[in-house]
């Protein structure tokens, strides 16, 4: 009876066990904090290739399509694809966004219309990341 006792009273290997409770949930919460700062740096790549494809069609008026996406392609090491293909519109610039409307017209502010660039770009997330399949960029830029 005296054996049973002191084995019942023995706590020898408790913080061995709780860290077994423990480890799953820590685990589960390191991938989670890993995931979302993955999928952050996605979107922030995304975004600045965008920037920098706007960026390189302001500063060279008339450029291809093809050499904005190349200077979309070089600012990032993600791999980025144009879902929508660059476009030129006219538009007035509104607290909503960009209103479509015809080149020359007084917008309702007074100013002219202005020509409107609109650059895409979009990057196919990994696997991981299901709940995300993939990180899309745009932005808008007057040219004239």
């Amino acid at each position: 009876m005296a054996k049973v006792a002191r084995f019942l009273r023995n706590d020898d290997g408790g913080p061995a066990v709780e860290m077994g409770l423990i480890a799953p949930l820590l685990v589960a919460v390191m991938l989670g904090i890993v995931t979302y700062g993955m999928v952050i740096f996605q979107i922030i790549g995304v975004n600045a290739a965008a920037q920098a494809g706007a960026m390189y069609a302001f500063i060279n008026i008339g450029a291809s399509t093809a050499s904005i996406e190349a200077a979309e392609t070089a600012a990032t090491q993600l791999t980025i694809t144009t879902p929508a293909p660059t476009t030129l519109s006219c538009g007035c610039a509104s607290g909503l966004g960009l209103v479509s409307v015809t080149c020359g017209t007084v917008c309702a502010d007074g100013t002219t219309a202005g020509t409107y660039l609109t650059v895409n770009a979009s990057h196919a997330t990994l696997e991981l990341v299901s709940f995300l399949p993939t990180v899309n960029g745009r932005s808008i830029v007057r040219i004239q």
